[in-house]
Order: structure tokens, then C-alpha cells, then sequence
């Protein structure tokens, strides 16, 4: 009679300990992928980057409509797209070591003509002392990197490329769709 509960008792332990291996399965990649820095484990690499201009007047920023944007209120959001999807942070391999934007088009009234580099102009969000430039290590899936434009050029029609250089020397570039500032 004594071993009764002896072996009652040994059996909730095991049930309990496959309930544990179980839920820690359940759990998957996002604790297996994890090393020590928080980000995933495995390398990933930026497969292309997408642009997004943003009107930024009013209590929110907006998508720009019909390629119109008050002068003074321009982002633009840059969204890098990553060859492996579905892993929330992700090891960026090669790294990004530098960023840059250029204007293809005469940019202010001609003070920055075609192919100037106008990296000083744009700002991260939230920080005014971080520009583009900014080396890029780790990426959250889905993250994008906004840029205010914090200079307010006259007005006139613009178009903006974003070049990502990697560390190996990969060049990844996008280009705005034309845009009128007014």
C-alpha cells in the first residue's frame, strides 16, 4: 500500500515533465535562434532595400499621395528586405558598413546638382545627431529606418537614391519615384 502513492506521485512528476519539454518545443526558433546578444544565431543578408516617402504634416506621417509632398515635411522610410523571412532579429552578414543618399535630380534651386551625396540633410528619427550613415549590425524583420528631411528645399520635383555598401563591398541601391515638393 505504501508504494501506492510513491508511484502516484512519480507519475505527476513525469507528466509535469513532459508538459515542460513539450511547451519549450511549442516554442520554437525564436528560443532555439537566440544567442547571447539577444539576436538570432544564424546569418542573414539584406537581399534588396524598399523606399517609402512619407508626408509628414500632419499628426501622423502619411504615405506621399500622387507623388506630392509639402516641402517641409518630407521622411522617407527605408526598409531593408532580408533573404531569410520569418525570424524576428536577424544577424545581418555581410554587414552594412556604410549608407549613403544621393539626389539624381538638381536638389534646391542647383545648391546640391544631380549625384551630390545629401546624407547631411536627413536625420534618423528621433535623433538628431544619427544620420544615414549609420552602420547597420542586427535588423528586426519588418524594421524600416526613417529619415526626415530636415532641410526645406524650394520647391520643384526631386528624386532620391539609397545605397547600402557592405562590408564585403555589395552595393544595394533604390531610387524614389519622382517626387514634387511644393
Amino acid at each position: 500500500m505504501r508504494m501506492r502513492p510513491f508511484f502516484a506521485q512519480l507519475f505527476a512528476c513525469l507528466l509535469l515533465l513532459m508538459l515542460t519539454v513539450q511547451c519549450n518545443r511549442d516554442r520554437g526558433e525564436e528560443q532555439i535562434n537566440r544567442g547571447e546578444t539577444g539576436y538570432a544565431d544564424f546569418e542573414n543578408a539584406i537581399s534588396r532595400i524598399e523606399l517609402r516617402s512619407m508626408d509628414n504634416s500632419g499628426n501622423l506621417p502619411v504615405p506621399v499621395v500622387d507623388n506630392r509632398c509639402p516641402r517641409r515635411a518630407y521622411m522617407l522610410q527605408v526598409v531593408p528586405v532580408l533573404e531569410v523571412s520569418g525570424h524576428k532579429y536577424n544577424s545581418i552578414m555581410p554587414p552594412i558598413k556604410e549608407a549613403h543618399i544621393t539626389t539624381l535630380t538638381d536638389f534646391d534651386g542647383g545648391n546640391y546638382p544631380a549625384g551630390s551625396v545629401v546624407d547631411e540633410l536627413f536625420y534618423q528619427e528621433n535623433s538628431m545627431y544619427i544620420g544615414i550613415s549609420t552602420p547597420i549590425r542586427f535588423v528586426d524583420a519588418g524594421e524600416y529606418y526613417t529619415l526626415v528631411l530636415m532641410h526645406y528645399p524650394a520647391a520643384g520635383t526631386y528624386r532620391f537614391r539609397v545605397e547600402f555598401l557592405t562590408e564585403t563591398g555589395q552595393t544595394i541601391v533604390a531610387d524614389t519615384e519622382t517626387l514634387t515638393f511644393y
